[in-house]
């Protein structure tokens, strides 16, 4: 079976997605590389596929329990000097943002609440992202999630718990410009 291919997903000089940050801040997105086309093997395509359907399905459920999940509504723009920061998180209620993560495997708990399968700990990457989130929305508190399915309901597993930095933030948009003058 075949499926669909992406269109490349291009990026723009002084545009930056918070799904990046990490990747640049690390050295694994160069400025060398930064414009190269993107494009996703089957694989990944599934895997993004499946992120998409949970999303979808998750911000439903979010939206009945007071959250705004509505992407277009959440998209922010976050300007600063000569650049932008793009980002939507998975939800917003309250002071709190919320990331969602999730592997290819549901994750279920066992008679005794352990979990069997799933995310154990948040990964650098996803602290970023919501490290991000949190000063471009003004939020005090970000957490990192993955949804638990027992017999008869589905929870939220707080995975982390991440705290508002605004002096990191900013420092990493100047790393970000720095980064842009490379281009």
């Amino acid at each position: 079976m075949a499926f669909a291919r992406q269109e490349p997903r291009k990026r723009i000089k002084g545009r930056f997605k918070v799904s990046d940050v990490w990747a640049i801040q690390n050295g694994y997105l160069q400025p060398s590389q930064y414009f190269d086309t993107e494009i996703m093997d089957d694989e990944q395509l599934v895997k993004t596929q499946w992120g998409v359907m949970f999303h979808e399905y998750f911000s439903t459920l979010l939206s009945r329990d007071g959250w705004q999940t509505s992407q277009k509504e959440m998209k922010k723009e976050y300007t600063y000097k000569d650049i932008t920061l793009v980002g939507i998180p998975d939800g917003l209620k309250d002071n709190i943002v919320l990331e969602l993560k999730t592997k290819n495997e549901i994750v279920v708990a066992d008679e005794n609440e352990h979990i069997i399968q799933g995310i154990v700990e948040a990964k650098d990457w996803y602290i970023t992202q919501v490290k991000c989130y949190l000063s471009m929305y003004e939020k005090e508190i970000g957490w990192i999630a993955q949804p638990r399915f027992e017999k008869n309901a589905i929870h939220l597993e707080l995975v982390r718990t991440v705290k508002r930095n605004d002096e990191w933030f900013f420092n990493m948009l100047d790393e970000l410009v720095e980064f842009n003058k490379k281009l």
